[in-house]
Parts: structure tokens; sequence; C-alpha cells
């Protein structure tokens, strides 16, 4: 099958046997236990994933520094006056570094993982009870796959692509997804 799988309108309908059918089958090294570990154990835990590589430069290089910084704070805000732990998931880890330095929230850079085994990053996010997604069907996915929490925070760019109008991708975002701006 080929095409583009971030249409909630095309999935919602058949939500929870595609959940129960699209389960991970990964082998973790002690390193990604660990992390799954303190997941587990985090009641505010949020996947924070910052697409960069191939995006850098091309029609998906749309996602600033404020939006992750914006999308941080409206997701802390959220959660008061429980604190969160942000797990940063990304291809571009020292620059995710950079732009979140200044933000006041517990980060843990998760680096264990490179292209080659990705489905691990993607299952561990998919643990998260919260999630800030750049505009990358890579981190849709554990969003919309996630059972953790019922009610749970998903932020969005509200563009998805340059040239694009904002909220031009509604039909990604599900019930209770939030856009943020992306300038």
């Amino acid at each position: 099958m080929g095409g583009y799988y971030v249409n909630a309108k095309y999935i919602d309908q058949q939500g929870d046997s595609l959940r129960d059918e699209f389960t991970f089958s990964v082998c973790m090294s002690p390193e990604n236990r660990d992390v799954l570990s303190v997941i587990e154990a985090e009641q505010n835990s949020v996947a924070l994933h910052i697409r960069r590589g191939d995006f850098v430069g091309s029609v998906h290089d749309v996602t600033t520094p404020k939006y992750f910084r914006d999308a941080v704070k409206l997701v802390a805000d959220k959660l008061s006056p429980a604190k969160g732990v942000f797990f940063v998931f990304s291809n571009g880890l020292d620059w995710s570094r950079e732009i979140l330095s200044e933000i006041d929230q517990k980060c843990i850079f998760v680096d264990n993982n490179n292209n080659d085994n990705g489905a691990i990053d993607m299952f561990l996010m998919s643990k998260c009870s919260h999630f800030i997604i750049s505009n990358s069907s890579f981190s849709w996915w554990p969003a919309w796959l996630s059972r953790r929490t019922p009610g749970k925070t998903v932020v969005m760019p509200n563009i998805w692509l340059a040239g694009e109008s904002a909220g031009n991708r509604h039909s990604m975002r599900n019930d209770g997804w939030i856009e943020l701006p992306v300038i």
C-alpha cells in the first residue's frame, strides 16, 4: 500500500481495531528499556518530536524554535500545577538542545537510536501521555496510537508544508488536538 495515511477522517471509524493491529514488536537495548521505564513512571510524560534531517531546507521546513517553545509552554500550562517531563526525540538533537535550552521544564533528550532503528523511538513516543508533534507522520502516528491518557493533549503545527494556508490540514487533526502557529 502506498499513500500518506495521516487523515483522521479515514481512520477514526476503525480506531480501536487499528490500534490493536498497529502494535510494535521491538527488541530494545537496555538503554531504551531504561527510557521506557522512566516514561511509564511519569504521570505527565510528554513526547516532543522535532523533525530535522531531510526536512531542513525543504518544503517541510516550517516548524520554528518559537513553535516548539510555545508548544512546551502550552502543554506545561495545561498540566499545571503538576509538572511534565518532556522526552525529546529528534534527528537533530544538537539543534533541539539549543532551542530548548531556555525553557523552564525538565527535558530528557532521547539519543539511543538512529534512523536505522527509528521504530523504537516511535514506540517510546507512543508510550507517553501527551504530545508535541512536528509536521511529520513519524510523530503523528505515535500521538494517534497512544492509549495511555484519555483526553491527552496533542499539539500540532497549523501549517504542514511551506506555502500552505494556516489550518489547511484540519483532516489531520483529531478531536481535541490543538493547532499552534509555527511563526
